[in-house]
């Protein structure tokens, strides 16, 4: 709502904007793709016009999944956006729209984001082979796993220095959801006796979507 924008800048008057808001069900986003497009894109444009409009410093953060997976090697910032499926072109309209009304905004892409939190995906996935349930995981998918401290204090250095532009922010190396969750319970001396190989049924989602950067490692 530009008008809510508007009222809430001028109200605290901040000198950043940090938007972590967002669609983020890749698979419910086939269902829901004019909420996803809202959510993900027309929000941040309306955010992004806003703070030109103040002058206000913004990041927003964008996703690996704006790829098609086609390469080999590690998406740097330059490589085109070319998405799949509905939650990819709404992060590639996102990252379009907000550099055309703010080119100095900070854009952020990152990937499969883990960490403690109890709601995480890898520790979802840890709690159900504890409980001895079925996990399915893809092993034949490459992606860069993102430690999401990590990923603040990098965006948050990057904001403080008024960088602006395209980020990609990940951790090092490359690996499979199925590899990175039995790694996480064998490092934890948990039993990965339940975890399965899923079979290929995603083409909404890249086989490779690891990212690098030509703009320096963070």
């Amino acid at each position: 709502d530009p008008d809510a924008v508007a009222r809430a800048l001028d109200r605290d008057a901040p000198w950043a904007v940090v938007n972590a808001a967002g669609f983020s069900r890749v698979r419910a986003a086939e269902r829901a793709p004019e909420r996803c497009r809202r959510d993900n894109a027309l929000g941040a444009a309306v955010l992004a016009r806003a703070c030109a409009e103040r002058g206000v410093a913004l990041v927003t953060f964008s996703s690996h999944l704006v790829f098609d997976g086609a390469a080999r090697a590690p998406y740097v910032e330059s490589a085109e956006a070319l998405p799949l499926g509905v939650y990819g072109r709404s992060k590639a309209d996102a990252e379009r729209w907000v550099s055309a009304a703010l080119p100095e905004a900070l854009v952020i892409r990152s990937s499969a984001f883990f960490d403690d939190a109890e709601d995480g995906v890898l520790s979802r996935a840890l709690r159900a082979l504890a409980r001895g349930d079925l996990v399915e995981l893809r092993r034949d998918r490459a992606l860069s796993p993102t430690y999401l401290p990590d990923l603040v204090h990098a965006a948050l250095e990057l904001l403080v220095d008024r960088a602006g532009g395209t980020f990609h922010l990940v951790n090092e190396g490359a690996v499979s959801p199925f590899d990175f969750v039995k790694r996480a319970a064998a490092e934890r001396g948990a039993s990965d006796r339940t975890l399965r190989e899923a079979r290929a049924s995603e083409p909404i989602v890249p086989v490779y979507s690891v990212l690098g950067s030509e703009r320096g490692a963070l």
